[in-house]
């Protein structure tokens, strides 16, 4: 372990690694459990313990490329409540993740002042132009994916190909279409750049590693056979997650959403004619991936209109499989790119200490910034409604652990609605934000969502529906004369369908 430390300490890219980190940090580390980090502990605290919520729909699922995340996190969530589990998780993905990135900086020659400058930006904006997509923000399998892609990314910029094939497999096992996706960019660029032989070893051994993890997920999906009712692409695509995969769901959905970031990376692209050319050797790689990945995003934002206005919004032709992911990737590449370009060009030429003085001043006042908005998150979650808390410890000790609970109005607390499971331990009968790639699960999370809207609007009919949905007890705010009535607490009434 000291030997780990000394090396550490003698590495030439400490400083910037210890930056990265720290800046991440003030941005983002606190116990404010986000929505993802809600779902995924949760499906993995359930995986290893199917008892833990007997029973449960919502929280059991095929893991999927979650399968390796689950395995570990899960016997770590037995143990850990979920802000403590949030707080540690975080603090080791943003220490993992800090590595690569400082090393990229480090390699290309970005000064501490411009890696400064450049991270806080990255992590303070919304990191993407087209999709939605995030590298840094919170703890979820995909964090841990794009931590293994930078090191992928920094293997590729050192030319080492054993490098970028263990790295971008261990990503495919933690996210299969983070590591997937990226995986295929640096796989065309090898090819652009002429490096055929070694394109098609680093493939090859690339699919060798995945070998069974490509078994396990064709089995399990690809091999998924159900018959539904129900439009499952368009369900998905459009109806669930039209802010990362169903971008055109309407024209005026994508003009407000995603047409300006859509004519930045057109810009962008086009404008390569001129300025590749012009790019530093060792910036060539992450430009050719930026231009690929923004190539992609292009290609794809053609596809999503072409689904809408010849396909009537099918959510076909590879729209399913997070082709904007990418773009994420490509915004952190142009990035760097600029700021590469402006320490040359710019800073290189007006050495004067008060256009550096001023930098520092603007990245540590960005800092400030969102070190206390930070802050005040994980301070707004510890103050959470008290009144719900109450009503979930009663749920905890008063109900059957088999209870399934309809809470009736999810839209006017979004966090209590998602927190409510775990927090209460009990099944609960819909969570809209817990959609599933797995074809069952979607089909019957799609039909437990129409019922829960249509009980919602129309709540005299709960005790109709309750004996084929197994609802058990419903919470809500409003009184509901039919069914008896177990607790209320400050507005909120728990009732049991008898």
């Amino acid at each position: 372990m000291l030997n780990r430390l000394q090396s550490f300490l003698d590495h030439p890219a400490k400083w910037h690694i210890l930056l990265v980190f720290a800046v991440i940090v003030l941005n983002k580390l606190g116990i404010d459990v986000s929505g993802g980090e809600e779902q995924y502990l949760a499906f993995a605290k359930q995986f290893t313990n199917p008892d833990w919520i007997p029973g449960s729909f919502t929280y059991t699922e095929f893991p999927g490329s979650r399968l390796v995340f689950q395995w570990m996190v899960g016997p770590i969530m037995q143990v850990l409540s979920f802000e403590v589990a949030t707080l540690v998780f975080r603090t080791l993905n943003f220490a993992l993740i800090a590595v690569p990135i400082g090393l990229i900086l480090k390699r290309l020659n970005v000064s501490i002042l411009l890696s400064f400058l450049f991270i806080q930006v990255f992590v303070l904006s919304i990191q993407n132009f087209v999709g939605g997509e995030w590298i840094i923000k919170s703890f979820e399998p995909k964090s841990i994916a794009y931590a293994f892609v930078f090191f992928g990314i920094y293997a590729l910029i050192q030319k080492r190909y054993m490098g970028i094939t263990v790295y971008m497999a261990l990503a495919t096992y933690f996210h299969v279409l983070v590591g997937g996706w990226v995986m295929l960019l640096i796989g065309v660029h090898l090819l652009l750049d002429r490096k055929v032989l070694e394109g098609v070893k680093v493939g090859l051994l690339y699919l060798l590693l995945l070998a069974p993890f490509i078994w396990y997920l064709f089995t399990g999906y690809l091999m998924d056979e159900t018959v539904s009712k129900y439009a499952l692409d368009n369900i998905y695509c459009y109806y669930r997650l039209p802010n990362h995969l169903g971008i055109w769901r309407t024209t005026e959905y994508f003009m407000k959403g995603n047409f300006s970031g859509g004519l930045i990376v057109l810009g962008i692209v086009l404008s390569a004619i001129w300025w590749f050319k012009k790019v530093n050797e060792s910036f060539r790689p992450l430009a050719q991936i930026m231009l690929l990945a923004f190539g992609i995003n292009l290609i794809y934002i053609g596809i999503a209109a072409m689904d809408h206005f010849m396909f009537e919004n099918s959510g076909g032709f590879g729209l399913k499989y997070y082709p904007f992911r990418t773009n994420a990737i490509g915004t952190f590449a142009i990035l760097i790119l600029v700021i590469g370009a402006f320490e040359r060009r710019v800073l290189s030429r007006f050495p004067h200490p008060r256009f550096r003085q001023g930098i520092l001043f603007l990245s540590l006042f960005l800092l400030l910034i969102q070190a206390v908005n930070n802050v005040n998150r994980s301070r707004e979650y510890l103050a959470r409604n008290p009144a719900f808390a109450e009503v979930v410890q009663y749920v905890n000790l008063e109900t059957p652990r088999d209870a399934s609970f309809l809470i009736l109005e999810p839209t006017s607390h979004k966090k209590e609605y998602i927190s409510f499971g775990r927090m209460a331990e009990r099944e609960n009968f819909c969570v809209p934000k817990f959609v599933s790639a797995e074809r069952e699960k979607l089909s019957e999370w799609y039909r437990r969502d129409r019922v829960y809207r249509k009980l919602w609007a129309e709540p005299e009919h709960i005790v109709a529906y309750r004996v084929r949905n197994n609802i058990t007890h419903v919470i809500s705010e409003r009184r509901l004369p039919d069914l008896r009535l177990l607790k209320s607490v400050e507005g909120y009434h728990v009732y049991v369908l008898d």
